[in-house]
């Protein structure tokens, strides 16, 4: 997340050396953003934990996950990881870039 800028490249670089693709881990941390940007959204809403786990259709685990990283992130912290999520989709999708490229390039828009 924001300010975790090398925690975050050493994770999708350690991901990668294992053999990870971009092609499956965009997908997987583009969902994890916009579960945490409707959860965000639903604190600030007053939606208490237990609707939006029923609402959600999430596990304890992955709500508490989510509305730990919802509760530090701004506003403007869930905008800027929403565009990079945007970007990163179009740019697997078509981009020049290598994907890692591709991948990488969000990831340091996010935790800028």
């Amino acid at each position: 997340g924001p300010g975790r800028l090398q925690a975050g490249l050493r994770r999708l670089n350690a991901f990668l050396a294992e053999g990870k693709s971009p092609y499956e881990l965009a997908p997987l941390m583009i969902w994890r953003i916009k579960q945490v940007a409707q959860i965000h959204d639903m604190l600030a809403e007053g939606v208490s934990e237990g609707e939006i786990r029923s609402m959600l259709g999430i596990s304890p685990y992955a709500l508490r996950q989510a509305s730990e990283v919802a509760r530090r992130w701004s506003a403007s912290d869930i905008t800027r990881a929403m565009t990079a999520c945007a970007d990163c989709e179009r740019g697997i999708k078509g981009s020049a870039l290598e994907p890692e490229k591709v991948l990488e390039k969000a990831v340091i828009m996010i935790c800028s």
